[in-house]
């Protein structure tokens, strides 16, 4: 019998203001506990299906949310005033009853495998570590080669039994940001006013196969130029190492936006209540982490919660540009 899922939540927290409230702000800390959630097992062949929707595991999000607004500057003709929020987060995997260290998947054609294992986070990445690259044409008798398609990389042997098998795996990382923040500045010049505000994200990763896809092996080999591709063992590889997995943390200038008010002495002339030109731009400046090659480091696939973090192109970040009025009679 399936239930609904249970969220406890602790939120205490302070608010404060210094300087007659030209400095306020406000510091929680949070817990939520997700708990009975709804998820899709793995169950036996026998039954006749590959998975069932059951009650199953309890998770915890906790970190701290901090906000602080400044009125920098406030005189009659100017005004400054500025806003930074932060976020950090940890996801822990509190309970997984008997289905602790589940070994998940949501692509046979190519390596994908998470693990679920209490004490870390949900979805966490798993697979083998990359020792080195070596050209194809060096490898004759690999002594760390994993599957016949993956003769370009060695593989630790990270626990020093001399083979390279299942037991070398080992967590990779989690799709989960340690970090989220925002820094916004509003200003005012007698009728002209002018915002923009900056967004990060930090400490997040993703499995970005976008590659693996865009290159595989079925391509054609005019499609296929070694020379801008040289790297085909690894668009052919069927394991999964941390050779895919990269960092999602960006720096973006979300929002930009310009105005200017006409005088009301001016507009009541023309029997004009108020009239605003403005322009605006989103995501003028973005910046992805240094070896990152996908397009949108915000995009995921929504595999389920045991399986997040996906990522297999998208749609990439788009920089926008408007220009408007606003007028009112």
């Amino acid at each position: 019998e399936l239930k609904w899922e249970r969220l406890v939540e602790v939120n205490p927290g302070i608010d404060y203001g210094l300087f007659n409230s030209r400095i306020t702000g406000s510091i929680d800390y949070y817990q939520r506990t997700s708990d009975q959630l709804l998820l899709n097992n793995p169950v036996s062949v026998t039954t006749g299906f590959n998975s069932a929707l059951v009650n199953l595991g309890k998770v915890k999000n906790e970190g701290v949310e901090f906000e602080l607004r400044t009125r920098n500057i406030a005189k009659e003709n100017f005004s400054w005033s500025s806003t930074v929020i932060a976020t950090t987060n940890k996801n822990t995997l509190v309970d997984f009853a008997d289905s602790d260290g589940q070994i998940t998947t949501v692509d046979t054609k190519r390596a994908s495998e998470w693990i679920n294992l209490e004490g870390q986070p949900i979805s966490t990445f798993y697979g083998w570590v990359v020792d080195k690259e070596i050209p194809l044409e060096y490898l004759k008798d690999a002594f760390h080669p994993v599957g016949g398609q993956a003769q370009d990389v060695y593989v630790k042997d990270l626990n020093g039994d001399g083979l390279i098998d299942g037991d070398d795996r080992t967590a990779l990382g989690d799709p989960y940001p340690e970090l989220v923040w925002s820094f916004t500045n509003e200003f005012q010049f007698g009728n002209v006013d002018i915002s923009f505000m900056f967004q990060g994200s930090h400490g997040a990763e993703v499995r970005n196969m976008a590659d693996q896809y865009m290159f595989n092996h079925f391509n054609s080999s005019q499609d296929f130029n070694p020379a801008t591709t040289p790297d085909q063992g690894f668009i052919k590889e069927k394991i999964f190492t941390n050779a895919i997995i990269q960092d999602a943390s960006y720096i973006a200038l979300r929002n930009v936006n310009i105005g200017y008010n006409f005088s009301q002495d001016l507009m009541s002339k023309y029997a004009i209540n108020g009239l605003r030109i403005y322009a605006s731009g989103q995501n003028l400046l973005y910046k992805t982490a240094k070896g990152y090659t996908g397009w949108n480091p915000e995009s995921v696939i929504s595999t389920g919660q045991t399986t997040y973090g996906y990522q297999l192109g998208g749609n990439p970040i788009f920089s926008t540009i408007s220009i408007g009025l606003n007028l009112d009679f």
